[in-house]
C-alpha cells in the first residue's frame, strides 16, 4: 500500500475533511481495523497567505514546494493539496 501525503494548513478545516474522507473511504473498503498510512504537512497558514495576498507568486510556489519535498523526505508516496487555491501553481 502506499503512502498518502497530505499538503494541508492553507484550510484547515480542508485538511481535516480530506483525512476524515480518506478514513471513510477505508471503512467502505472493509478496512475496519486499518487505514492507509497517511502523512500530514500543515503549514502555517500565514506563510502561505502573506505572499499569496502580495502577488508574490514565486514565494507561494516556494512555500508549496518546501511543503511538498517535506512530505517526499517523509516517506509519502504522493500527495494531495488540501485546498482549492494552490492548485493555481
Amino acid at each position: 500500500m502506499q503512502t498518502i501525503g497530505i499538503l494541508g494548513g492553507m484550510a484547515p478545516e480542508s485538511t481535516v475533511e480530506y483525512y476524515r474522507q480518506l478514513i471513510e473511504a477505508s471503512h467502505e473498503n472493509g478496512w475496519e481495523k486499518r487505514y492507509p498510512t497517511t502523512i500530514i504537512h500543515s503549514l502555517n497558514f500565514e506563510q502561505f497567505y502573506d505572499p499569496l495576498e502580495d502577488g508574490d507568486d514565486e514565494r507561494v510556489i516556494d512555500v508549496l514546494s518546501n511543503g511538498i519535498h517535506s512530505l517526499d523526505r517523509a516517506g509519502a508516496d504522493f500527495a494531495l493539496l488540501a485546498s482549492n487555491t494552490p492548485h493555481k501553481y
